[in-house]
């Protein structure tokens, strides 16, 4: 399904951008389409409540399981256009596994659920009860043979700010790759406006319905539609904090206790004793069949209660008191411990001794705490590259040996791919590509003269940094201003125009740049030079080189990863890295986009954009 141009007025009727909805399409091998994360890996074991919904008319599309018989998805998945009540139940049907030809359980649906109202599209503009509202529940005959994942049930505000990363998962195909498998992705949400948030491209058509979910392993929002084809543009999820008294109210019908009933280990009390999951193992106890693990997983010879896991991401999926422990490259499991307090580099014992979570030998046989990595995924921080035994590869200073994808170079014979892109002050190896899904998580394509490279960073949307107009998502430019640059659409002061050029977002203004209006943002970009926090739109303001050099900047670490035109460096005294402009590394100043000509140099700006937010503040009758 194909939704185009939204109008964005002063209200979330009309929404100005082309949007692409993330559902379904013909397939020859199921009959139905499918689509994935972006960019993803395989997801294999690690995301087991993400299943797939199956529509024996239209498709499928992804789903969260969130209570032992209740799956969260997409309004559109299950809702056809100007009907005002979602489809038959009985032509839907719950996949639980990581391929969709090779399925461990289906499950019927017997009840659906939806958010009120109906939904159009025409002349490709959503109309009706479908932006911010795209939520619907499906209860299943039965109880799923996986655990559940909860709700979040407050906003993430303060996570937007900070550029926290969050996971997703989907079944179907990532650009030039066939559907079917599982995958997994991490993003970060770039801003919002109401119940929808807006991030750099991770899912595409199929993806509808799969949940955006936090590191504490908490449903956040549904896939729900894109501003572009796969792999490009940016995507929009919709909350659930607004609707969780909907939810909660379909979830208590559907698992309601039965007194005398058999205790299942799936997080609810079945026989409504009062307890919950009593006589259930706990993980790294004995067992005999899955059934009989709160974590569904009995493995091993002998056989034990396990928890798979993502061990690049130490602190993600395990329940309190675990944490994500390495057993090969890529392979991890759950185990009993919490951070510690050492820091990058430490010397260390035991990976609970580190603030990462991961304590590995360095090239001296000496154990510390390192960031965990693989080889080729270009995650570890600026002048960092991922080496050491399989299974226990860390971020360590960079050698003089032939680089992997991301890794520091100073011409392109160190790089295995053959290629090290230069750009301001930043060298690092990368590789071709066509589109953004070509590149892994952290990265977007730049097409240059016709030929593409994986580039740090997500494309970026807006208030975002980037260095030309090509990193920016579609519709917004790229705006310099000496050595500051940031996305920002075209404006007009009052209402929107025909041609595309629309109000500005709270908390920016319409100014001229070499006389056009774009939307600059009240409070300083990242690497403004700045006072405090206040003035930085991050809410960080660091000194950062030359005593007194202070920028607005944010942190940064590998699963969160600098915006383009950024590098992750750590701070030599305390460890703490944060993101540096690569201008700063050399002292170049050149930029890709507009740049914003009638006034002094960027100083002058920080001045008149601290004065003129005061101002804008008292005409508002706001105060700071």
């Amino acid at each position: 399904m194909v939704i185009g141009v939204l109008e964005r007025a002063r209200c979330w009727q009309v929404i100005a951008f082309t949007l692409a909805m993330l559902g379904c399409q013909i397939d020859s091998k199921l009959g139905a389409g499918r689509a994935s994360v972006v960019s993803g890996q395989s997801a294999g074991e690690l995301d087991p409540a993400v299943v797939v919904i199956r529509d024996q008319l239209r498709g499928l599309c992804t789903g969260t399981l969130i209570s032992p018989r209740v799956v969260l998805s997409a309004k559109h998945c299950v809702q056809e256009p100007l009907r005002s009540e979602p489809s038959d139940p009985g032509q839907f049907s719950v996949g639980f596994g990581t391929d969709v030809d090779e399925l461990n359980a289906e499950i019927s649906v017997t009840t659906i659920r939806t958010t009120p109202g109906m939904y159009d599209v025409i002349a490709g503009r959503i109309d009706g009860s479908l932006v911010g509202e795209d939520l619907s529940l499906l209860v299943l005959a039965e109880p799923a043979p996986v655990r559940s994942i909860p709700l979040r049930r407050s906003s993430v505000d303060e996570r937007i700010r900070d550029r926290t990363p969050f996971w997703i998962a989907g079944f179907g195909e990532r650009p030039g790759f066939d559907a079917g498998e599982r995958f997994r992705t991490s993003t970060v949400i770039s801003s919002s406006e109401g119940a929808v948030l807006f991030g750099p491209p991770a899912v595409c058509r199929g993806d509808s319905g799969g949940s955006l979910i936090s590191s504490e392993r908490e449903v956040v929002a549904v896939s729900s539609f894109s501003n572009n084809a796969c792999g490009f543009g940016r995507n929009a999820y919709t909350a659930v904090f607004d609707f969780v008294d909907m939810i909660e109210e379909v979830v208590a019908d559907a698992d309601r206790c039965v007194p005398g009933s058999l205790e299942r280990c799936d997080g609810i009390d079945n026989d409504c004793d009062g307890e919950v999951d009593e006589g259930c193992r706990a993980i790294g106890e004995d067992c005999q069949h899955d059934e009989e693990c709160s974590s569904l997983q009995c493995v091993g010879q002998p056989s034990v209660c396990r928890q798979s896991c993502d061990p690049l991401s130490p602190r993600l999926g395990c329940p309190a008191g675990y944490y994500c422990d390495r057993v090969d490259s890529g392979v991890g499991q759950c185990a009993r411990g919490s951070a510690g307090g050492r820091s990058y580099g430490v010397a260390c014992a035991d990976d609970v001794d580190c603030e990462s979570l991961h304590c590995a030998p360095d090239r001296e046989g000496i154990t510390r705490c390192y960031d965990p990595c693989i080889p080729g995924r270009g995650s570890c921080l600026g002048g960092e590259v991922c080496s050491g035994s399989a299974g226990a590869e860390s971020c360590v200073a960079a050698a003089q040996d032939m680089r992997a994808f991301g890794e520091p170079c100073d011409h392109s014979s160190m790089c295995a791919s053959g290629r090290c892109f230069i750009e301001l002050g930043s060298m690092y190896c990368t590789r071709d590509c066509v589109g953004d899904g070509a590149c892994p998580s952290g990265y977007h394509c730049r097409t240059t003269d016709g030929e593409g490279q994986c580039v740090r960073g997500y494309r970026s949307g807006l208030g975002a940094p980037c260095v030309r107009s090509g990193d920016c998502v579609e519709g917004l430019l790229c705006i310099s201003e000496g050595d500051v640059a940031w996305c920002a659409p075209p404006c007009e002061e009052g209402s929107g125009r025909a041609d595309g050029a629309q109000t500005c977002p709270s908390d920016y203004i319409c100014e001229d740049a070499n006389g056009r209006q774009v939307c600059i943002p009240e409070r300083l970009p990242l690497w403004g030079r700045c006072r405090d926090d206040n003035d930085c739109a991050s809410r960080t303001c660091r000194s950062i080189g030359p005593v007194g050099d202070r920028r607005c900047t944010r942190s940064c670490r590998t699963t969160n990863p600098c915006d383009t035109g950024f590098v992750c460096l750590r701070d030599a005294g305390d460890g703490v890295a944060a993101c540096v402009s690569t201008r700063h590394l050399n002292g170049q100043l050149e930029g890709g986009g507009c740049a914003v000509s009638a006034r002094p140099a960027y100083g002058g700006w920080g001045i008149l954009i601290v004065f003129g937010w005061l101002l804008l503040r008292r005409r508002r009758g706001g105060s700071s």
